[in-house]
């Protein structure tokens, strides 16, 4: 391969979560060009999802299959006794799901087929598995062996939780264990003192109260617990199953805004919320779930039918026995009910009907209907007969009911009737329930079944074993204990074991418990974020710990000043070492008047400080201060194994035991009550080694980062800086670059080891693969490699909502606390117009900046007229830093002022003096009521210059990045392009660059704005990074001139950019300009999309009914009558030959599915022939993947898959459009809503005059500002209507040239709102996606233009495969019609 053999090259990189833009140039930036094509390109690919949903699969399967393992086993010990009685009884057990011709013994029954025996017999006898549980419980017997048998079956099926490890079935119902844990909790973590129960025997009645609703319980618990505040009344409706909101619970507003703001035990299910709850409150989660502790007590109450005035195990019903008689009141619901309704119309309704009120459908749990839903929907019904509606609201209580037909009215309001034995609250029933209830039902059996008591060679008796398949569970740390090939590469299986068969009784022998634990810790630490393959510290080590509270407290200011070092260190060892309670901002107040420090305002910190030294003062009441010293690594590894084996605690004693056993078993059983979960982000080696550290060699010792942080007021990002002095991150640099790969290659394994997300490892892998590619096409590394990562969705997704904010705001502000109002109605009416807004009425930052300075000018006071707001002539949004020296465009740095008073102020900072005198009040006001945060603050009242430290710390913002993924990404860039500076680009910058350059970007034209951004990032980085350099401290101190530098775009390039003999920008129209015009008008951008094959789930987990699905449920079952799996994923495509009718030869591209592909070739093969029905069939070119490029009657396409027997198809032609309609494009698009509501309002026959004038006046302002009208609008659409029918795409298939050309006049006739519409779903027939459009405006379909083609290649003139490289510059055509 030819090689252009320049080195001074750059590369420019765009990365986003589904593309990679790319662009390699000069050093004076014009794009290279190789074998003919210019080297910017695009390339699209799927985004990559979390292993989540995977994992819940892969976690259900094997939870059938040691379901199944168990159920086997038990078997195994009955087989003999029970063959005896009936050789056919496992058969038939295993049949029971077939049809009764397609059974092996062709029985009728599933369970009993003797002579005086059968099915009908025995749910005669035992109507449900409980009632046979409780017979053989309470029974002496005899009983049939195969009654025992499906008993012990159902116990070992559904064995409760095993939650409470050391939980004694006796102590089931002790309450006070549950509540104790609770207060602790509430008083030491939540810090309300004074929080206890006056009476917790009355408590435990109350909650486990069946005939009490939610309402009642809660009232009655208010005179129990403490209920004074918003938080303790939250408290009281979790325990009761009520909702409760997260920002009362936790006296937090921030939840407000959580995805999940409020939380009910009883109606959401905490475990698929956990994601969302866990990530908004962090370690308060912990506090959610023993408040659940409660509620899941009360359910099991309940069920268990708890009399909490009885201790005594004796005195305690059996699970089988409530069961029972759960089912008997549900019985005599039912009865009663249907008398009552006998001859209603209400009685078809529920009984007979197949409506939402059926009661069959509640029966059978369709659409997910429970008995709160049932019992609400039926008081609905009832209450329109007026006899029952009036019991219904008279009785209150089911003492007051006299009759049955009281008795379940009672029930039914209150959502106890018709209760069912299975139900989600099951799930809190611990194996331990379970277990008393399988003593008692195997100590009578011993009586009547000598062979329980027959023990094997090792002396364990049938019974023990039955005992141990019950409560044996597989510890976590284990694993699979049979992996594939697959699991074990990708690090899921990692058992050590002998090579014989497992049972309960003899695993301890056959697994090495001790070096599975072992490799399961190495398999699951996650690595550092910032040293390449270095396992992180647990959340809780003391390391980690202490590092996050001395990077918190570092960051405490005193009235605009840091703390000294002696100061911070003193806060650390009386706030942190010496008390357990959060430290928050009242306690600093107290540590500061202690400290004779004076201080107006304390910064750096919210509320509190979130960081504690926990486990510090944990293990110093277990082993004292000195003892935590001298042994810092004992400790450290303790709370590391705490964290890996959590409630594993027999695994946790084993490994103290084995490894210290100096520990006494009192110390051992204190730490066996720690709790600590979770992992930190950063390694003991990033944080605590002379690898990461600097010699200081005028004292002769090292630096590391956690004595910087003891020995400096300087934060961790501060020390990481390219300008400390440390030069830390200069030592990680050097780390990562000798963890190079062997080979000197990176391979995927060192990305997927990167702590990043999986969308960001794929764009990673992706960008590789390219950059291999130019390293390869230009003979060596580039010189510079610029990279600009887009944000993720929830990276850039606000969260807040302003209107809430700033109504919350307004109604906890009273009007006599506002004191410079000049009139006390001008603050009700903010109130009052804030009322009227919209959300999205907020999203304008003028009107958001109105409410939060009350209307006023931040620096003058005097009023804003909201009328004349958006008048740019009377009204400025100003910076109070200013612009030209941070681009901190944040609401805390911009305050909206009269035009002339910012006009007068300028660039200067601090503000003027007067200003400062005279608003200071107002600003402190706005401060002390939460309307401006304190960064806003502090910037408006500051009173010195902004120092050097930070005028580089502005620069560096702009040099740097703070973002994990981008930094992961620019970490394995400079490992594997070692010789290449990687040169971090803001993605601010460049669009400051676009909109003073007027380069317009409307992504719904196409996508090679990727690559406009990727040469962009080289322009816009280089300039950065030669004015500023890699130290811009050193910039601003080497000359004091550089001080007034300016970031304002307008001035950064109207000047040259030189360095050191290095020209990154010549001034003028002549200069560089030119260039970059020249190039950015250019759309000569090579498009590839990665090829893939499938993979994961092999069809829709979810089975459809007989006679539905295209795959078997299991191999021989016939899907017209046991139904079938759907949605079968395609492997991959191929090109097959077949014999068609009379001999004809057929040439098609075929979907295989992953289920077949899977399977080999001959699986394929079967595949084709026997679902396919393709006679004779051929495989010429096999494996295509997904996503491959055709060209099929010269238009480029992307196969994407297939329906029926048509394939689906992506268009492969990026539209390129003149700049003047793309500029157009953008505007009117962005407009379109704002368009169709004046629009609206002008239509409304109830606007008054004034709303239509201002209406038309806001359409006027559109079309004059920006051309937005009909005109331009025809222009638009007659310029599409030719591009769909020029070279490239007029060969598309499904072409809406045609339907466009005739719907022109209609279109014409469109409001302007609706043309604009339209000419969005017509751009989408141009979208290099998975789109169709709507073209319902124009009498057409609302799904035109979807790509189908037939998989028949004959029919086809032309039928091309194109192979494409990564960047689509090395090309190979496969003509599919010669095969």
């Amino acid at each position: 391969m030819q090689k252009l053999k320049n080195c001074d090259y750059y590369i420019g990189l765009d990365m986003g979560d589904a593309s990679v833009g790319w662009a390699v140039t000069d050093t004076n930036y014009n794009i290279l060009k190789f074998n003919g094509k210019a080297l910017w390109g695009i390339r699209l690919f799927d985004s990559a999802n979390t292993a989540a949903s995977t994992r819940v699969f892969r976690s259900g399967r094997r939870r059938i299959d040691r379901t199944t393992w168990r159920l086997k086993m038990l078997q195994e010990l009955f087989a003999e006794k029970i063959a005896k009685v009936d050789p056919g009884f496992f058969m038939r057990l295993e049949d029971s799901r077939l049809h009764l011709d397609d059974k092996r013994d062709k029985a009728v029954y599933n369970l009993f087929v003797d002579k005086n025996y059968t099915d009908k017999d025995f749910y005669q006898q035992y109507p449900t598995m409980y009632h046979l549980r409780y017979a053989l419980a309470t029974q002496a017997g005899p009983f049939d062996v195969r009654l025992l048998y499906l008993a012990v079956q159902h116990i070992a099926k559904h064995r409760g939780h095993f939650l409470f490890d050391n939980l004694d079935a006796s102590k089931v119902n002790d309450f006070n264990a549950v509540f104790s844990e609770v207060e602790n909790y509430v008083r030491d973590e939540m810090g309300i003192e004074d929080w206890s129960c006056q009476n917790i025997d009355e408590l435990a009645k109350v909650l486990c109260d069946v005939n009490l609703g939610r309402t009642t319980k809660q009232k009655a618990m208010q005179s129990l617990l403490p209920a004074q505040t918003k938080q303790q009344k939250a408290i009281i409706q979790l325990f009761s199953g009520g909702k409760a909101k997260l920002a009362e619970l936790f006296v937090d507003e921030e939840l407000d805004e959580c995805e999940k703001k409020s939380v009910s035990f009883q109606d959401d299910d905490l475990n698929e919320f956990e994601p969302v709850l866990t990530a908004a409150l962090g370690e308060r989660y912990e506090g959610l779930l023993r408040f659940k502790a409660i509620y899941d007590w009360s359910l099991l109450a309940k069920i268990l039918h708890l009399d909490t005035s009885k201790k005594d195990e004796d005195e305690q019903h059996l699970l089988s026995e409530c069961k029972v008689q759960v089912y008997e009141d549900h019985k005599r619901d039912l009865a009663v009910l249907k008398s009552m309704l006998k001859g209603k119309p209400l009685y078809n309704k529920i009984f007979r009907q197949d409506g939402d009120i059926s009661y069959e459908k509640y029966a059978k749990g369709i659409k997910g209907r429970n008995q709160i839903d049932f019992c609400k929907d039926l008081k609905k019904q009832l209450e329109g007969i007026a006899e029952y509606k009036k019991i219904m609201q008279e009785i209150t209580s089911i003492d007051d009911a006299k009759t049955e037909e009281e008795r379940v009215l009672f029930r039914i309001t209150n959502g106890f009737a018709f209760p069912k034995q299975t139900t989600k609250d099951n799930g809190i029933i611990p194996i331990q329930v379970h277990l008393a209830e399988l003593k008692c039902i195997l100590d009578n059996a011993e009586g009547y079944l000598p062979f329980l008591g027959e023990t094997d060679n090792n002396g364990l008796s049938v019974r023990e074993k039955i005992e141990q398949i019950v409560k044996f569970r597989i510890p976590y740390y284990v694993g699979p204990l049979a992996g594939t090939r697959m699991s074990r590469e990708q690090g899921r299986y990692w058992v050590v074991r002998k090579n014989e068969k497992i049972y309960p009784w003899n695993f301890t022998e056959i697994v090495n418990l001790e070096e599975s634990a072992e490799k399961f810790i190495t398999n699951m630490t996650a690595k550092c974020t910032y040293l390449v393959g270095e396992d992180v510290l647990p959340k809780e080590s003391l390391l980690y710990s202490e590092f996050m509270v001395r990077n918190a407290i570092n960051n405490i200011t005193v009235d605009g000043e840091r703390l000294p070092v002696d100061v911070l260190e003193k806060i650390f060892k009386q706030l942190f070492l010496a008390k357990t309670s959060k430290v928050t901002k009242k306690t600093l107040e107290r540590f500061f008047r202690q400290e004779n420090i004076s201080f107006q305002n304390i910064g750096g910190i919210d509320d509190k400080i979130n960081a504690s030294m926990k486990s510090y003062n944990d293990f110093r009441r277990i082993f004292g201060e000195d003892y935590i010293q001298l042994h810092r690594d004992e400790i450290e590894n303790i709370i590391r194994w705490i964290t890996l084996f959590c409630d594993e605690k027999k695994m946790l004693v084993t490994k103290i035991k084995n490894t210290y056993p100096q520990i006494s078993d009192d110390e051992i059983k204190a730490i066996k009550k720690l709790k600590y979960k979770d992992w930190g982000r950063l390694s003991a080696t990033l944080l605590n080694s002379s690898t990461i550290a600097y010699e200081d060699k005028a004292f002769g010792e090292l630096v590391t980062i956690i004595s910087a942080l003891r020995h400096t007021n300087k934060n961790f990002m501060e020390l990481l800086s390219s300008y400390c002095s440390y030069d830390f991150i200069g030592k990680i640099k050097e780390f990562n670059g000798s963890r190079q790969s062997s080979n000197g290659k990176l391979t995927y394994k060192d990305v997927e080891e990167l702590y990043v997300s999986p969308s960001v490892k794929r764009s990673i892998w992706q960008t590789l693969t390219i950059l291999e590619e130019i390293k390869k096409i230009m003979g060596c590394e580039p010189k510079r490699i610029f990279i600009e990562m887009a944000r993720s969705k929830e990276e850039s997704k606000r969260t807040d909502s302003r209107l809430k904010k700033l109504q919350d705001l307004y109604k906890k502000c009273r009007e006599e606390n506002i004191d410079f109002m000049p009139r006390k109605d001008e603050f009700n009416a903010l109130k009052t117009q804030l009322s009227s807004k919209k959300e999205e009425d907020l999203r304008s930052d003028k009107l958001y900046l109105y409410y939060t300075q009350m209307g006023r000018c931040m620096y003058t006071g005097e009023r804003i007229e909201l009328a004349s707001l958006y008048d740019n002539n009377l009204y400025d949004i100003d910076h109070i830093y200013p612009r030209s020296k941070t681009k901190d465009d944040s609401l805390s740095n911009r305050v909206l002022v009269k035009k002339q008073v910012n006009a007068a102020k300028t660039d200067t900072y601090p503000l003027d003096a007067a200003i400062r005198t005279k608003m200071h009040s107002f600003w402190k006001l706005l401060y002390d009521k939460g309307f401006i945060d304190e960064r806003k603050y502090e910037r408006l009242t500051r009173s010195t210059q902004l120092r050097d430290e930070e005028l580089a710390g502005f620069i560096s913002r702009q040099l740097v990045e703070t973002r994990q993924s981008t930094k992961a990404v620019a970490a394995i860039l400079k490992i594997a392009y070692q010789n290449s500076e990687v040169v971090y680009v803001k993605a601010g910058n460049v669009s400051d660059f676009r909109q003073q350059f007027k380069f317009v970007k409307c992504r719904e034209v196409n996508d090679l704005h990727h690559a406009k951004d990727a040469y962009l990032n080289i322009v816009v980085g280089n300039c950065y990074h030669v004015k500023f350099t890699a130290n811009p401290l050193n910039f601003i101190t080497k000359n004091q001139d550089n001080r007034r530098y300016s970031l304002k775009p307008e001035i950064f390039y109207k000047f040259s950019i030189k360095r050191d003999g290095e020209i990154a920008w010549l001034g003028g129209e002549d200069g560089t300009m030119a260039t970059v015009a020249r190039t950015m008008h250019k759309n000569n951008i090579l498009f590839t999309r990665q090829a893939v094959e499938g993979k994961g789930e092999l069809f829709d987990q979810q089975p459809l009914k007989a006679k539905g699905g295209q795959l078997p449920l299991k191999a021989g079952l016939s899907i017209e009558k046991y139904g079938g799996y759907n949605s079968l994923t395609t492997a991959y495509f191929a090109v097959v030959k077949s014999e068609g009718k009379k001999g004809a030869v057929q040439l098609s591209i075929e979907a295989i599915p992953l289920v077949y592909a899977k399977q080999g070739e001959i699986a394929v093969q079967k595949y084709l022939t026997e679902v396919v029905q393709l006679c004779k069939p051929e495989i010429m070119l096999p494996q295509i993947k997904k996503y491959s490029l055709f060209k099929i009657n010269g238009f480029p396409m992307h196969i994407s898959g297939r329906t029926g027997n048509r394939m689906l198809f992506y268009g492969a032609g990026q539209l390129c459009l003149d700049e003047a309609d793309v500029d157009y494009l953008k505007k009117a698009l962005k407009y379109e809503n704002d368009i169709a509501e004046n629009e609206l309002v002008i239509a409304d026959k109830n606007s008054d005059d004034i709303q239509k004038q201002q209406a038309q006046k806001n359409l006027d302002y559109y079309n004059q500002k920006w051309r937005i009208g009909r005109k331009v609008n025809m222009h638009i659409y007659d310029m599409l209507l030719a591009k769909s029918g020029n070279n490239l795409y007029k060969n598309r298939p499904a072409s809406q040239t045609t339907d466009l050309q005739e719907q022109r006049e209609f279109f014409e006739k469109l409001s302007l709102a609706n043309q604009i519409h339209v000419i969005g779903e017509v751009l989408k027939l141009f979208k290099c996606a998975s789109a169709s459009a709507n073209l319902k405006l124009l009498d057409k379909g609302n799904a035109c233009g979807v790509i189908k083609v037939s998989n028949n290649i004959l029919k086809f003139k032309q039928c091309v495969l194109i192979n494409q490289s990564p960047t689509g510059v090395f090309e190979q055509e496969v003509d599919l019609m010669k095969l």
